[in-house]
């Protein structure tokens, strides 16, 4: 009964600690290969990361997820999923997070996280989520180029995480291949995801 007592004890502490630090409205500071401090990705679990954050989410199922992606790409087998597993979301959507895993870990250790609104986040380099602009981000994080992407043109993404661990996404509308959209637009555009992982782009892309 005193085990029983001390684990509640610890689950309840763990969750007042996630409500409070979203409650206040503070700003959190989020870092390349990190993500949250006190949840850093590649050791927390999506255990531990419900037990602090609640029970109001959205889960990935894993075998819907595997079927939809098999149904997709009839190229692809169960096998392939082993060398290249599919990203599973955990979503917290009232919060403006989102924490992923990989199909293939037993574990389901958190490899990924997403910050987006109504979360508030600045990076080290005082890059503020739902208010600084992609050219900042890229001037900030010394990017090479921003990518522009989608039939019709419509996102726009910094992604370099092998290097900086840290990729930022944005939003536009009304262009098209035979329309670009002009630097102006897409370096001022807000910024309205950020994602931290230390995973090559190459095997998140197609899941975020």
């Amino acid at each position: 009964m005193k085990n029983i007592f001390t684990a509640l004890i610890i689950l309840t502490c763990s969750s007042l600690f996630a409500q409070d630090i979203f409650d206040r409205g503070d700003t959190h500071l989020v870092v390349p290969h990190i993500g949250l401090s006190e949840f850093p990705i590649d050791s927390t679990s999506m255990a531990t990361v419900i037990s602090a954050f609640g029970g109001d989410y959205q889960l990935d199922d894993k075998e819907e997820k595997i079927e939809e992606f098999l149904n997709q790409r009839k190229s692809h087998s169960r096998e392939n999923l082993k060398q290249f597993p599919l990203l599973l979301e955990l979503k917290y959507e009232s919060l403006g997070v989102s924490f992923y895993w990989l199909s293939n870990d037993s574990t389901q250790t958190i490899r990924a996280v997403k910050f987006y609104h109504p979360f508030k986040a600045e990076s080290q380099k005082g890059i503020v989520l739902n208010k600084s602009t992609m050219g900042a981000a890229k001037t900030a994080y010394d990017a090479a180029t921003i990518l522009v992407s989608g039939n019709p043109l419509n996102e726009l993404t910094i992604h370099e995480f092998t290097e900086i661990g840290i990729r930022f996404r944005s939003s536009i509308s009304g262009y098209s291949k035979d329309n670009f959209p002009p630097k102006k637009v897409i370096e001022n555009a807000i910024l309205e995801e950020i994602y931290i992982s230390n995973y090559q782009e190459k095997l998140l892309l197609g899941s975020l």
